[in-house]
């Protein structure tokens, strides 16, 4: 299942609902605006100041990379390059969103993780099923092997009772082969 317009479009409505939740921070006043920060410097903490300058950065940011995804090539290293960055600035905004919006940033944060949240889901039921697969083709393979293995003992076990100079009755008794696989073993002896 190729989920990748969904991906990039719930990271983009993510990126927009945090740029509102932080004009609403803004107006709340957990954060202030770049202007009025010398103003509320004294009364402000050390993430309250760094969630002022970066909030809105990095939302914008967030929202261009969603775009840049979704629009982006299908190259295998300038992808990966990508979900990469794109994973650093999504955690950034989200733990920076939670430190200036507070409350106010958890549905753009739900909305902006979705990626990574189906990711880990769809990656779990690959392997759950792959898992199964395997373990389906691996009895099927082990019961074959063993069943062959065994022929071949019987046949081992039988054909140094006939080396032996034993009684066809006891060999059958032992192996639980027939009488005419033994006599067949018999005759590739001689």
């Amino acid at each position: 299942m190729n989920l990748r317009f969904i991906n990039w479009y719930t990271q983009a409505l993510g990126a927009i609902l945090g740029i509102m939740a932080c004009v609403y921070a803004y107006l709340k006043g957990f954060i202030c605006t770049y202007n009025n920060i010398s103003v509320f410097f004294d009364t402000m903490n050390f993430f309250e100041i760094v969630s002022s300058y970066l909030l809105l950065p990095l939302c914008i940011t967030t929202f261009i990379l969603s775009i840049i995804k979704g629009y982006g090539t299908d190259k295998e290293p300038l992808n990966n390059n990508l979900e990469k960055l794109n994973l650093i600035f999504i955690s950034l905004n989200v733990i920076i969103g939670f430190i200036g919006a507070r409350i106010y940033f958890l549905i753009p944060a739900l909305f902006i993780l979705f990626n990574v949240f189906m990711d880990n889901v769809f990656k779990e039921y690959k392997e759950i099923d792959s898992d199964d697969e395997c373990t389906k083709n691996n009895c099927l393979l082990s019961s074959n092997d063993m069943d062959l293995i065994l022929m071949n003992t019987k046949k081992e076990i039988a054909l140094e009772l006939l080396l032996k100079n034993a009684d066809i009755e006891f060999i059958v008794d032992i192996t639980g082969l027939s009488k005419e696989e033994i006599i067949d073993i018999g005759k590739n002896l001689n």
